[in-house]
C-alpha cells in the first residue's frame, strides 16, 4: 500500500533515466516492478456481506502503509505473496523476501551518487524471463 505510488514511480524512472543517459546507455528496455501482496481472510468472513461488514468495523485490517505491510508479512504472517499458496511459480521472480525488507538496489551505501541520490545506486536486476507466461514482458 501507498498513498504516493504513483509519485515514488516517477521518481525512480527519473532515477534510472539519469543513470542510462551518465553511462551512455541508449537501452529503453527498463521495467519496474512492485511484488503483490493479498491479506489473508479473517475466519467470520464466510460471505460477501460478512465480509464487508468486518471491513466496515475494522479499518486497519488492510495495511495502510509500508510498514503495516511489513509488519502483516513478516511479524502477523496474515499477508502473503498474491496467489502464492495457488499459483506459487506465478510472483516467483519478483523476489518479494528482499522486497518487504527494503533490499531494492543493487548496491546500497552512504555516499552521494553524481547525481545527489544518497545510499543507492541501480534497482536490483531481475533476469531475462524465457516463458512465454510473461508475454509480451
Amino acid at each position: 500500500p501507498s498513498q504516493d505510488l504513483d509519485r515514488t514511480i516517477h521518481d525512480a524512472l527519473l532515477v534510472m533515466k539519469d543513470h542510462n543517459s551518465d553511462n551512455n546507455n541508449t537501452n529503453d528496455n527498463n521495467a519496474l516492478i512492485v511484488p503483490a501482496f493479498e491479506r489473508q481472510p479473517p475466519p467470520d468472513c464466510t460471505t460477501d456481506a460478512k465480509c464487508a461488514e468486518y471491513l466496515q468495523r475494522n479499518s486497519s485490517f488492510l495495511p495502510h502503509s509500508f510498514e503495516d505491510l511489513q509488519h502483516c508479512v513478516l511479524e502477523d504472517q496474515d499477508c502473503i505473496v498474491f496467489q502464492s499458496q495457488n499459483n506459487w511459480d506465478g510472483h516467483s521472480t519478483t523476489n518479494s523476501k528482499d522486497w518487504i525488507q527494503k533490499k531494492w538496489f543493487e548496491d546500497e551505501n552512504d555516499e552521494d551518487d553524481n547525481n545527489g541520490h544518497r545510499g543507492r545506486s541501480l534497482f536490483r536486476k531481475v533476469p531475462c524471463f524465457h516463458t512465454s507466461r510473461y508475454e509480451p514482458y
